[in-house]
């Protein structure tokens, strides 16, 4: 905002002249750290803006900090621990800094294991079909079958 002079005037009894005295006002903005919000990834997800989880309209140009150290405003999940992470805005005297904080929460990746063979002979014993994957499945999955049909199949079939 443009600067603004008041003049304040005291009238002088005669002889004397009047008194005056200016006073410039400089009306400083503000800052916006934006609002308060929530930011939930996947601990095994891509690096995300920390401000995706700032509501308002926040300023660019902030700082951020937290329970790990911040690196070009972004949040990793593969390096960095969730919490309160705070978007600071520094105040031009007399306004002071704004403050927004984003809560990061990292919902836990799922693990279905990894690809495998299962070979049956089909007069054999029923066998779990989770023997036949990889890695370490976590439990409480299902299962869909995802059939493949081929022309012997189809006659033998019939």
């Amino acid at each position: 905002m443009t600067p603004v002079a008041y003049v304040y005037t005291v009238t002088g009894v005669a002889p004397c002249a009047n008194a005056t005295a200016t006073v410039t006002v400089t009306e400083n903005t503000a800052t916006n750290a934006g609002t308060n919000g929530p930011l939930t990834l996947c601990s095994n997800g891509a690096s995300v803006a920390l401000s995706t989880g700032l509501g308002g309209a926040p300023q660019a140009g902030g700082t951020w900090s937290g329970p790990s150290p911040v690196v070009g405003g972004n949040y990793d999940p593969a390096t960095m621990t969730p919490g309160a992470y705070v978007y600071t805005v520094t105040g031009v005297a007399p306004c002071a800094n704004a403050t927004a904080t984003v809560t990061v929460t990292e919902n836990t990746a799922t693990n279905a294991g990894t690809n495998g063979p299962l070979t049956l002979c089909s007069n054999g014993a029923s066998v779990a079909l989770s023997t036949g994957l990889g890695g370490a499945p976590q439990a409480g999955g299902t299962w869909a079958a995802q059939v493949q049909w081929s022309v012997a199949t189809m006659i033998r079939r019939q």
